[in-house]
């Protein structure tokens, strides 16, 4: 008769399911044979995950008349490890319009103790567009890797945006008068062609004017205006 049968047991699915590492061997007493034969069986009980399962261990001892006698070990059989990835690799844009739309495949290295093919989704997309698409701003994209029983991590990826392209605009007409006095006042609308990179609507401002009127209204002299051309994160020219 068997006189001790391993108890039940749970295993992680990566670790050995032989009897060494599920509570040992059954023992049995005989008597006329000294030490009956002991082997056993096993009868897979499966679930939707593969890495989560039962076994069923029949132990059977036998003396040498052929009588025998079982008895039922139960193994259970789970994962409980996290899968792992590589962290993506940041991506760096000058406008927030320039980011690529999110991709799961940017997480590699997925890998799993038991489950080959664990899941990624998209966790946590970036927030909506700020004020200036060219930042500067700092955002992040969050991955989940999951496995078939449940357990998961996250990668994060980080997006950085910084527009660091001036602005650029036509050079204005040049003005010809006869009189200092009939010189024009300043008009930001001289200057055209303004385009930006990031920005739709990059600001012009006066950045210098004319001097004084000379002693001579009627010259001759050569004046200036600058006029300043400035995106929303910063960058200028004139």
């Amino acid at each position: 008769v068997i006189t001790i049968c391993p108890p039940a047991i749970t295993v992680n699915c990566q670790d050995s399911k032989l009897p060494a590492n599920t509570g040992g061997s059954a023992t049995a007493t005989d008597n006329c044979t000294a030490s009956p034969l002991i082997t056993y069986s096993d009868e897979i009980i499966t679930s939707i995950c593969a890495s989560n399962y039962t076994i069923n261990r029949t132990w059977k001892a036998t003396d040498a008349s052929g009588n025998s006698s079982s008895c039922l070990q139960v193994i259970t059989v789970q994962d409980i490890t996290v899968p792992t990835a590589a962290t993506p690799a940041t991506i760096n844009v000058q406008c927030y319009s320039a980011i690529p739309a999110a991709n799961i495949n940017v997480v590699t290295g997925v890998t799993d103790n038991c489950d080959p093919a664990p899941v990624v989704t998209l966790l946590t997309n970036i927030p909506a567009a700020p004020s200036c698409n060219g930042g500067p701003i700092t955002v992040t994209r969050v991955y989940k890797i999951t496995d078939c029983s449940g357990n998961s991590t996250t990668v994060t990826q980080t997006i950085n945006v910084a527009d660091i392209t001036a602005p650029t605009a036509a050079t204005p007409a040049t003005i010809n008068v006869q009189c200092y006095s009939a010189i024009p006042a300043a008009n930001i609308n001289v200057v055209t062609g303004v385009t930006d990179n990031c920005d739709p609507a990059p600001v012009v401002t006066l950045l210098t004017n004319i001097p004084a009127a000379p002693s001579c209204n009627g010259g001759p002299i050569t004046v200036t205006r600058v006029y300043k051309i400035t995106d929303c994160s910063g960058n200028s020219t004139t």
